[in-house]
């Protein structure tokens, strides 16, 4: 297999397993009702993941047995999830293989990175999922999880400025960096401010608002460096529309009636925040 479509793969395989993660979490409510946004999120993790696992083998011949099992076994266990009735232990499992597979991945798929940035670039890829999520599940679990992707967005970010850029680029990052610490302490404060009625979602929507705003002023800069290629820069345009998408969510979410839309507009934004931070890792990966 051609080694940039190797790497595309492994973003791929590595993303969907996240978010099968994310999507697979129980709610542990005492009433629970079926999420639509994230049975949809569910659904595209399992098709991320078979198609990357059928091109690996195909192509492979050779992919470790136990990962394949592992893989395997936890999208047997995912369709589960779609039959009523069926014990939320199996979603348990199901989370731990995944997880197990995810951080199998690098050695068992042999992805090596020939840039310094790259795998800087791959946790913010895979932090970017982390941080925004929790619109789509709205449970404590991805609300803590939230805070952690915005964490590890942050040290991805932080790595990203010891490397050699230009004033656009290091611009662009420090903007990031400010987003991030605005943004850890917008989940912080989103859980004592969540339980005023109304009020509550009001206020963190437009706490949200602020952290998008730096970050669409952070990829407009990145996309204007004079050092990036043009499919690095569409892959900032990429992102600038994610947050955008973002930005109307957080709208919806203050509006009574029209609110139950906010997760359904972060799935696409959720989607090109993957497509990307992809597009701009492998440009910069293998520069034009």
């Amino acid at each position: 297999m051609e080694l940039t479509k190797k790497k595309q793969l492994f973003l791929q395989m590595q993303f969907s397993l996240l978010l099968l993660v994310l999507a697979l979490i129980p709610s542990f409510s005492l009433f629970p009702t079926f999420n639509i946004p994230a049975a949809i999120c569910e659904i595209a993790g399992l098709v991320g993941v078979v198609h990357a696992l059928i091109v690996f083998y195909m192509s492979e011949k050779e992919l470790p047995l136990h990962y394949v099992i592992i893989v395997g076994v936890g999208v047997l266990l995912s369709l589960l999830d779609f039959v009523p009735m069926i014990p939320g232990w199996l979603n348990i499992l199901a989370i731990i293989l995944f997880l197990v597979a995810f951080f199998l991945g690098k050695n068992c798929l042999q992805i090596t990175w020939s840039q310094p940035v790259a795998p800087f670039l791959a946790v913010i890829l895979f932090a970017g999922l982390l941080r925004v999520y929790d619109a789509v599940g709205d449970m404590v679990a991805t609300s803590i999880l939230s805070l952690v992707g915005a964490i590890l967005f942050m040290v991805g970010v932080l790595k990203c400025l010891k490397l050699d850029w230009d004033e656009k680029m290091k611009k662009g990052f420090g903007l990031l960096k400010t987003a991030m610490i605005i943004n850890m302490i917008v989940v912080v404060l989103s859980w004592p401010v969540g339980l005023i009625p109304l009020a509550g979602d009001i206020l963190i929507s437009l706490f949200w608002m602020g952290v998008f705003i730096v970050e669409i002023m952070a990829y407009n800069n990145m996309k204007k460096s004079e050092s990036l290629g043009e499919n690095a820069r569409s892959g900032f345009s990429l992102l600038t529309v994610s947050v955008i998408l973002f930005m109307v969510g957080s709208f919806f979410n203050m509006i009574p009636v029209i609110d139950m839309l906010y997760p359904y507009v972060y799935i696409p934004g959720i989607l090109l925040v993957y497509l990307g931070w992809k597009k701009i890792l492998m440009a910069l990966e293998q520069p034009e």
